[in-house]
Parts: C-alpha cells; sequence; structure tokens
C-alpha cells in the first residue's frame, strides 16, 4: 500500500532574482527563465518481515572470575538455544565483555571495590516474523537475560530507488507542464538534493493516517528530491 503526494511549493530561478510560486496556482514562467527548481517526495508504508534480536547477559560478583564464568555459562545456554530456532543463517553475533566496577565507600573513609558487572550481549535476525513467540520462548528459556527486538524491512534499499525514481519523475513532469506554456523545453538535469525519512510535521500527520490502516507495525519509507533543470 503506497500513498504518494507533491508538495506544493517550487521554486524559479529567473537571471537576477528568484520568483517562488504556489503549486496550486502555478503562474506562467517568464521568458527569461533559463533554469527550474522543483520539490518533490514519495513515500510508502511497508510491513517489516525481519526480526532484529537482542540478547543482554549480566552477572555480577564480588570477584570478577565469578562473574566471568556465569556470564560465560549463560551464554553458552543462549547459543545453543539459538542455533535450535529458526534464525537467518550467518547473522548471529556475539559482542565484546563489558566489566564494570561497583565501588562503595567504607567506614574507613576509603572507597574500595564491592563488586564487579558483566554483560555481553548476542544479536541475531530472525525473517518469519510470525515465529516470534517460539524465539522468545527458546530464550526465556536458556537463561536468565534480557530480551529485546526491532523491525526490519528486507529490500530496503530497493524500495528506496523506487521512490527516488519515483519523485524524480513527478519532479520533472511538474517543472515541465510549467515551462510549457512560455515556448522554452526543459532541458537536462543540472542538480539534485535527496532529503530521506524525515520527519516533517506535514508528513508526520499522512504517516500517523495511513498507519491506522496498515498496522502499528508498518515502517514509514520516504524520500523528498529538490531537482533543477535547465531550460531552453
Amino acid at each position: 500500500m503506497a500513498r504518494h503526494f507533491i508538495p506544493l511549493f517550487l521554486l524559479l530561478l529567473i537571471p537576477g532574482f528568484l520568483v517562488g510560486c504556489s503549486d496550486e496556482n502555478p503562474r506562467p514562467a517568464d521568458p527569461g527563465l533559463h533554469g527550474i527548481s522543483m520539490q518533490a517526495m514519495a513515500d510508502t508504508l511497508v510491513m517489516p518481515d525481519i526480526v532484529v534480536w537482542t540478547v543482554t547477559i549480566t552477572d555480577e560478583d564480588a570477584g570478577l572470575p565469578a562473574a566471568k564464568a556465569a556470564v560465560d555459562a549463560k551464554l553458552d545456554a543462549v547459543l545453543a538455544a539459538v542455533a535450535a530456532l529458526p534464525v537467518m543463517t550467518g547473522s548471529i553475533s556475539k559482542g565484546s565483555a563489558n566489566i564494570r566496577q561497583h565501588l562503595e565507600r567504607c567506614t574507613d573513609g576509603k572507597t574500595r571495590v564491592s563488586s564487579f558487572r558483566v554483560e555481553r550481549k548476542v544479536t541475531f535476525r530472525q525473517q518469519d516474523p510470525e515465529a516470534m513467540d517460539q524465539v522468545l520462548d527458546g530464550l526465556v528459556k536458556a537463561a536468565d537475560v534480557e530480551v529485546n527486538c526491532q523491525f526490519e524491512v528486507s529490500g530496503r534499499e530497493a524500495i528506496m530507488r523506487r521512490l527516488r525514481l519515483e519523485a524524480l519523475a513527478r519532479a520533472r513532469e511538474r517543472a515541465s507542464s510549467l515551462v510549457a506554456p512560455t515556448g522554452h523545453v526543459l532541458g537536462e538535469l543540472t542538480g539534485i538534493n535527496v532529503n530521506e525519512d524525515f520527519d516533517g510535521e506535514r508528513e508526520k500527520r499522512s504517516r500517523g493516517r495511513n498507519q491506522e490502516l496498515a498496522g502499528p507495525d508498518a515502517k514509514y519509507l520516504s524520500t523528498k528530491v529538490r531537482a533543477s533543470y535547465a531550460v531552453r
């Protein structure tokens, strides 16, 4: 499902000065026009199809070796559980150990180390969101861990390429229609600026309305293009 609209704004580059026009009531271009800049956007809502899991493994002990050994044991249990779950091949990644000292002030006024906290993270991807419950159950049973997940869209770059082309085509179409009444012809593309996944107020409102239809987990992808053209 996709919704597209064109922002109602454009700029005409005329020798010696700059003229702003409204997209709703465009004025004929000046006969001396030598360039035109037009802005357009394209957006879409896409249901994510990849779940990115992050498992945080921690333990704390008065001795660093004991804390690390406990974390290592939990890590082995988590990795064994993940290997039996429907995860994407080659997506499992282990983070390095993060060690923090907990300090406390003693009665003699000196500060000493009271305990060590060791933390490691494991991340992996799952391509079947329908199996989330199975993955979560497997992780919880494996060890006492913290679990978080995020959603991603596969083929995101291909979708963004399509949106860029759609926005660019609309920008050229609008620019051409404005130049035509002057007897000029829209020439080659001389410059382009692309802004993606922006969060303007208008876009936020549009995204909110559409997500009510697509579902709260839908990912909003957008691109805004400002294209400049020569005029002959």
